[in-house]
């Protein structure tokens, strides 16, 4: 009989250890291929979807935008000419060099920019787009931001939501953790850090519930990632 060899997690794993994104902010596109399979087809379709709702000199807002990976691939497909492009990010080292919104902590910031009193409240923005950045944003703070979103969208503007959800039930939970550690495994990344990912997003990250996204069109899904958009 033949032995199959597993790699066991071990004693390597450290549980108090919290998910960062400065921690891999060096490596992040490496990090995120690896772990989501449909990291470039997503970014391809979303710079499609945002160009399909922008007028000459359209303003988008990418809330969470992490290294600004989005908006490289938006310019590498349409250019930059007639768009203002916000990031909204934590301001740190790792803050793209594009145009910042960004003064505060993100939960904070966004909610300056999206309240009244931002801009004298005049400002509506053609697209605003929240890409896997709400799960990591405490669930109580998640409705109010969500609806203050959809209330600076310009007419004909588009709030886009992607992220991860949990699943309706038991089952297909199950089924969509089994497809993302298969591609992760695929990968080659190994068991100790598939575990010590899972375990450090504890308390950091929290999917959101369907119905945080009621009456929005749903455009994509892949497992427990799904995206919504939101037309004004």
């Amino acid at each position: 009989m033949s032995t199959i060899n597993i790699d066991l997690p071990n004693k390597d794993i450290d549980l108090k250890k919290c998910w960062s994104f400065h921690d891999i902010y060096e490596s992040f596109e490496v990090h995120a291929r690896t772990q989501l399979p449909f990291y470039d087809m997503l970014h391809e379709m979303l710079a499609t979807i945002i160009h399909s709702y922008i007028h000459l000199c359209g303003e988008v807002i990418d809330v969470g935008c992490a290294n600004g990976n989005l908006f490289k691939v938006y310019k590498n497909i349409y250019g930059s000419s007639g768009v203002y492009w916000y990031h909204l990010e934590d301001e740190s080292k790792y803050s793209p060099p594009y145009e910042k919104l960004t003064t505060k902590h993100l939960v904070d910031t966004a909610q300056d920019v999206f309240s009244d009193e931002y801009k004298d409240g005049a400002d509506k923005y053609q697209v605003i787009v929240a890409n896997l950045t709400l799960s990591f944003i405490d669930p109580k703070e998640r409705s109010s931001l969500i609806e203050a979103m959809k209330q600076k969208l310009a007419k004909g503007g588009a709030l886009i939501i992607v992220d991860k959800f949990f699943a309706p039930e038991a089952r297909l939970a199950t089924v969509y953790r089994n497809l993302m550690w298969a591609h992760k495994v695929q990968q080659n990344v190994s068991g100790n850090d598939i575990v010590q990912k899972e375990m450090s997003l504890i308390g950091v990250q929290t999917p959101l519930e369907i119905e945080d996204c009621w009456g929005m069109e749903r455009f994509f899904q892949y497992g427990e990632f799904i995206g919504f958009i939101h037309e004004a």
